[in-house]
């Protein structure tokens, strides 16, 4: 017996509804699919292969005002500026990954990454976990719109069934 207080009528509406979910995020997850594997491969070929890993030493922090969108207040951020030695030639670099605190003291050592062909060219560690974390997150989040499309589907496919069963067409002899 079904209780008649939560069922209505399956409708062509609910699982065309569910349909058209279920294409919207198969067709997002393939997107985003595609942006990971296109960031993907500009970092390998871009910065991977162009850059190596050395040690660098903070000079100072560089501070600098932001203001937030939400609470319209302004807070100080750091980046530090360090210095870093590529063939007995001293450099300078500068972080492009700010934070609220300061995360690094003066003389501290840090890892770097700085580019073969051009060491005027480096990059703080803090900035690659950037597209570290873009290497993670763009397959998980593309995973994730898989199954939902996938329950999307499942549901779309059972509201079907239930309009067709209601309709007469199955089931009778």
């Amino acid at each position: 017996m079904i209780d008649k207080r939560y069922y209505r009528e399956a409708t062509p509406a609910d699982w065309k509804a569910f349909r058209t979910a279920s294409r919207v995020f198969i067709i997002t997850g393939i997107l985003i699919a595609i942006a990971w594997a296109c960031l993907t491969a500009w970092f390998h070929t871009s910065i991977s292969g162009q850059y190596y890993e050395t040690t660098g030493t903070v000079l100072y922090n560089n501070e600098d005002w932001t203001t937030s969108s939400k609470t319209h207040r302004s807070y100080k951020t750091y980046a530090p500026v360090y210095e870093y030695t590529v063939d007995g030639k001293q450099y300078q670099g500068k972080s492009r990954t700010y934070s609220n605190i300061k995360v690094y003291e003066q003389g501290e050592s840090i890892k770097i990454f700085v580019n073969k062909q051009n060491p005027l060219k480096s990059m703080q560690g803090a900035d690659m976990t950037t597209w570290y974390i873009l290497q993670i997150a763009l397959p998980a989040m593309s995973i994730i719109w898989f199954i939902v499309a996938y329950i999307f589907q499942r549901v779309s496919k059972s509201y079907h069934k239930k309009y067709i069963e209601e309709q007469g067409v199955i089931g009778e002899p």
